[in-house]
């Protein structure tokens, strides 16, 4: 199954951007597919789900995602974070610092489903 997919959950379409268990060098071009879809979207329409449980971040990964952050921001209405622990946490506060962009962090993929779905 593909990593970085449109899926559909209680008829309201979800970016899943799943680096769940990537290395640094796996997870980079998983973002950087997920970007590129992002775009395709209108503006403030987009619905995401990114799930980082047990993936690892190296400078390249965490610049990829504040690329991602930067770039997708116009076209995001809701993101949901799953996996946000450790070192992970401090990835996420650079980001979410350098680029302002508002994610909603989950334990579990099916909280942050419930959450997105839940978005007007």
């Amino acid at each position: 199954m593909d990593r970085v997919r449109r899926m559909e959950h209680l008829g309201r379409t979800i970016i899943l951007l799943d680096v769940s268990g990537c290395s640094a060098t796996e997870a980079a071009p998983q973002l950087v597919l997920g970007r590129k879809m992002i775009a395709t979207c209108a503006p403030k329409t987009a619905l995401t789900l990114t799930d980082v449980t047990g993936a690892r971040f190296d400078d390249a990964a965490t610049r990829e995602a504040q690329t991602n952050a930067n770039e997708n921001g116009p076209y995001v209405r809701a993101a949901a974070l799953v996996g946000v622990t450790g070192l992970k946490q401090i990835v996420y506060n650079v980001v979410t610092r350098m680029t302002g962009r508002d994610y909603k962090v989950f334990a579990t993929r099916e909280q942050a489903l419930a959450w997105l779905v839940a978005q007007p």
